[in-house]
């Protein structure tokens, strides 16, 4: 066998190296080549390369996406999230959801004046005629309470007292220094309205300080008379009414 030249050697290393990129070197063991039947003296020592190993790259991770702030739209439910952290670090969450957009919200009445409507009413009732005593208000009346808050009131309240034979409630209802105040009503009502007699009273509007109503009395035999009468009052600095004189009326 032809000894192994060292250019030959050269060309063997050449060809298995490869790549020194690719390669990953290692520890190398040689080989002694020995021509066959030669000497020792004559063996080359050539380095034995394992098989070639290819580096290979650790999995790059997925390149993290940036942060990115998006608002979600919610057309049809608005989501709200409130957190509260109680003792001991404990988070409470209550969610509340809104009414969808689509959904048609439940009608709401319209808001009502209470002062203007409460107003209202009282100037209709201010301009009809009104009813007190034992009879009822039609239609077209209004029936007409017996408080000191208006002239038609304090009317209702005297003839109320004086059918009732109140005394002290008649002297209630008058202006003091009046003629009304000067009558001694303790012996007048027995006789002027006696017991078992009725009585309505229909008044019209009031007119300033002056109201005309029709009395109609109903005596314990089935006797009705009815009296025309103009009531004059006065209002005190306290806004409540007072009857300062009855008179007959044609």
């Amino acid at each position: 066998m032809d000894e192994v030249t060292d250019d030959e050697t050269a060309s063997v290393v050449d060809t298995t190296a490869g790549s020194r990129d690719d390669i990953e070197p290692d520890d190398t063991p040689t080989a002694v080549l020995r021509p066959i039947g030669g000497d020792s003296d004559d063996a080359v020592d050539l380095p034995v390369k394992p098989a070639a190993r290819r580096r290979v790259a650790a999995p790059r991770p997925p390149a993290r996406e940036s942060a990115r702030t998006s608002t979600i739209s919610l057309p049809t439910t608005a989501l709200m999230a409130v957190c509260v952290v109680g003792l001991g670090g404990v988070g409470v969450a209550a969610v509340v959801l809104g009414m969808s957009d689509d959904e048609d919200a439940p009608a709401q009445p319209a808001p009502v004046n209470v002062a203007a409507a409460s107003a209202g009413g009282q100037a209709d009732s201010a301009r009809a005629v009104g009813v007190a005593g034992d009879c009822a208000a039609t239609a077209s009346q209004v029936d007409i309470e017996a408080d000191s808050s208006s002239l038609r009131g304090a009317v209702a309240a005297f003839e109320t007292a004086y059918y009732s034979q109140d005394a002290d409630g008649v002297m209630d209802t008058v202006a003091g220094g009046s003629g009304l105040s000067a009558t001694d009503w303790d012996t007048v009502l027995p006789e002027a309205a006696p017991e078992g007699v009725s009585w309505c009273a229909v008044m019209q509007p009031e007119s300033g300080p002056t109201v005309d109503i029709d009395l109609t009395v109903t005596d314990p035999d089935g006797d009705i008379t009815t009296y025309p009468q103009t009531i004059r009052g006065e209002k005190t600095k306290t806004g409540s009414w007072q009857l300062v004189s009855v008179s007959a009326r044609e």
